[in-house]
């Protein structure tokens, strides 16, 4: 018997978009007399923050659990997080994006303004930062700009956000969470909740591709540049697309996705492809036992 608990979840955005989730079954280990103090640790390793009664429920509760991992410590945080404050840690998220994205358009003082106002206090706060100037423009001025939640550091912890940046700036937007790609999108990126190895990596990105190619109909997807074991990059030219349509056709491949992972591509009828490929699948299932989430650049 398997130990991936392999059910599919799929629900329906209002978008009319697939939201695709399976489940492995996590492993876990066993800790008692967690301490205020300990859970103090944790949130400020993390980045999150919680008034010192939420503090020490957070540690109640957590001893009173069957398991202690970093996905039971996040479920805890998010549900004493919106008891705390009214709102949850999402919303706050959210907002803390919409203030990055009017500082990046030079609101910073609007940005300022609405931060104070709504005193949100946001799992990634929106914190000022100085941009260095490059040396050929050494006497300007530095600019104050905005940070959103570093991908690579979010995919490391396991935390879902709606927007992250790269290490080199690029800033991704997560599909479905009031965001879709654009005509100049040219970056797809994967976030799992497992580490994928390099077979895994290989596997997943032959079942996007086949997706892609199927709706997008252009370019192939370049190879997956690996930015953690848990996420990673494909790049491609949308100016090559095959379609009136590139966002639609897009949507069209995300959808049709979750079926390509589990079962694989349809069987081959014919012999076509060469000697002894029919009965075969161009691209062999990958299993039900990942959950991951899609993001894009110059998604709006």
């Amino acid at each position: 018997m398997s130990k991936f608990d392999t059910s599919i979840h799929t629900n329906r955005a209002a978008n009319g978009r697939a939201d695709f989730r399976t489940f492995a079954a996590a492993q876990t280990t066993i800790r008692e007399n967690v301490s205020a103090a300990d859970v103090s640790d944790w949130l400020a390793r993390n980045g999150k923050t919680l008034g010192l009664t939420a503090t020490e429920e957070f540690a109640d509760r957590l001893n009173q659990a069957h398991a202690d991992n970093d996905l039971v410590r996040a479920d805890l945080y998010r549900e004493l997080f919106e008891e705390e404050h009214g709102y949850s840690d999402e919303d706050a998220t959210r907002v803390s994006a919409l203030i990055n994205e009017l500082a990046a358009s030079g609101r910073v003082d609007v940005a300022v303004s609405l931060e104070k106002v709504l005193g949100l206090h946001v799992a990634a706060p929106v914190t000022p930062v100085a941009v260095p100037t490059p040396a050929r423009a050494a006497q300007t001025t530095p600019t104050t700009t905005y940070s959103f939640p570093n991908a690579a550091e979010a995919a490391r912890l396991g935390s879902f956000h709606d927007t992250v940046i790269t290490d080199d700036g690029t800033v991704f937007r997560r599909s479905g969470a009031g965001a879709q790609p654009t005509y100049d999108t040219s970056q797809i990126r994967i976030q799992t909740t497992r580490p994928l190895d390099d077979d895994e990596m290989r596997r997943f990105a032959k079942a996007l591709g086949y997706a892609h190619a199927a709706t997008v109909r252009g370019e192939a997807l370049g190879d997956p540049t690996r930015e953690t074991p848990s996420s990673f990059i494909f790049w491609f030219d949308s100016t090559k697309a095959h379609t009136s349509d590139v966002v639609s056709a897009l949507g069209k491949s995300e959808d049709d996705l979750p079926d390509i992972l589990e079962n694989g591509s349809p069987v081959r009828m014919t012999d076509r492809a060469g000697t002894g490929t029919a009965g075969t699948r161009l691209v062999p299932p990958f299993g039900s036992d990942i959950e991951f989430e899609i993001y894009y650049d110059a998604a709006v």
